[in-house]
């Protein structure tokens, strides 16, 4: 059984005080003290008071506030994350339904007209280890793709108009 003197006492309340009344933050600051005062030659802190004196209270708050920063910036990178699948998810699901709308027909002009620039714009094309037909289908399948993201939104102006949106 531990009998505080009214000295101890009012340093404990003095740390909760400083500490915000947070008491993780005063317990915290107290555990590193004594952990420090075990390690240490002298014992420093001898009393309660050392927590104060020794300035404790601000090192666990720094590295409190630190956590907390990188807790924030993971957050915000997880919810960007997130923000970009959704855009993802959006963008193809749109080339998905605007490639669906085009006939058989339809596609093959398109591909047939668009194909000397595309080639023209991608000289690594000659390069490419592919057979006549594959390089044709991978060509192909560049045509449509970019004709099927035509127009769509950057994701910056998709998070503009979608941001307050609740995610999927």
């Amino acid at each position: 059984v531990c009998n505080p003197t009214r000295r101890q006492i009012a340093c404990a309340r003095s740390i909760l005080h400083d500490a915000g009344d947070d008491i993780e933050i005063a317990e915290a600051a107290i555990d590193l003290a004594a952990t420090e005062g075990r390690k240490a030659k002298n014992g420093f802190p001898a009393d309660i008071a050392g927590v104060i004196e020794g300035g404790y209270l601000d090192r666990i708050r720094a590295d409190h506030d630190r956590r907390e920063t990188r807790r924030e910036l993971d957050a915000q990178a997880r919810t960007e994350n997130e923000r970009r699948a959704r855009y993802d998810r959006w963008c193809n699901q749109r080339a998905t339904e605007r490639l669906a709308s085009l006939s058989h027909d339809d596609r093959r002009r398109l591909v047939e007209e668009r194909q000397p620039t595309f080639t023209a714009t991608n000289r690594y094309l000659e390069k490419l280890p592919l057979n006549a037909q594959r390089k044709k289908a991978w060509i192909e399948d560049r045509i449509l793709g970019e004709y099927a993201r035509e127009g769509e939104l950057t994701y910056e102006e998709w998070r503009r108009q979608h941001d307050s949106a609740p995610p999927h």
